[in-house]
């Protein structure tokens, strides 16, 4: 189980799937979006498994950078690992530290925050088990000597979806939420990058 939780980038999802996922905003954070476009961003993928971070660090700098936004991917900004769950957030820490010394305007962090264990009743009356995996995505600014919220994605992923999805989906989602609330510019197209597998 832990393993699967941590290797949970590889399996992402659309913004609408079963009307489950809302952008976590306030009045402020709604009125910051409208006025900050980030031009120099690291994007963390808080999790163990290097690849799968690797993947999606990449994946969002690729989608980013078509934006003309200046990403680096934090496997490349410095060496912590997330190896260890119980160092991760000390691990996490020492990261926007470096971070923030150097000319970086924004971070964004994709992590799994939580998993709920849900039971209904299914067909025949029987009683079935599923999980509810939530996937969080949030973009930090520095301003000063302060670190501050500008904006929150939270996905619900329920664990039947995880054989469908991949990496990509999660990413074309969160491009399209920071579209839709003006953290990136909406248009029909970006500028077209070659991206390969």
């Amino acid at each position: 189980m832990k393993k699967l939780i941590n290797i949970l980038f590889l399996c992402v999802v659309f913004i609408n799937v079963h009307g489950q996922t809302a952008p976590q905003k306030n009045k402020e954070n709604t009125e910051k979006t409208k006025t900050f476009l980030p031009k120099k961003i690291v994007i963390i993928g808080l999790t163990d498994n290097i690849e799968a971070r690797r993947t999606f660090e990449t994946k969002m700098k690729e989608k980013l950078t078509a934006y003309d936004i200046d990403a680096y991917e934090s496997i490349k900004v410095s060496t912590m690992l997330f190896t260890e769950i119980d160092k991760a957030e000390q691990e996490l820490n020492e990261l926007i530290g470096i971070i923030a010394k150097m000319d970086f305007d924004s971070f964004m962090i994709t992590a799994v925050t939580r998993v709920d264990e849900k039971q209904d009743t299914i067909e025949g009356g029987r009683l079935g088990n599923y999980k509810i995996y939530h996937l969080e995505t949030d973009i930090y600014t520095f301003e000063k000597e302060k670190i501050s919220l500008l904006w929150g994605l939270c996905l619900d992923i329920y664990d039947y979806q995880l054989v469908q999805l991949k990496i990509e989906d999660y990413v074309d989602a969160i491009v399209l939420q920071m579209q839709n609330e003006r953290i990136v510019p909406k248009s029909d197209e970006p500028k077209q990058l070659q991206v390969t597998n």
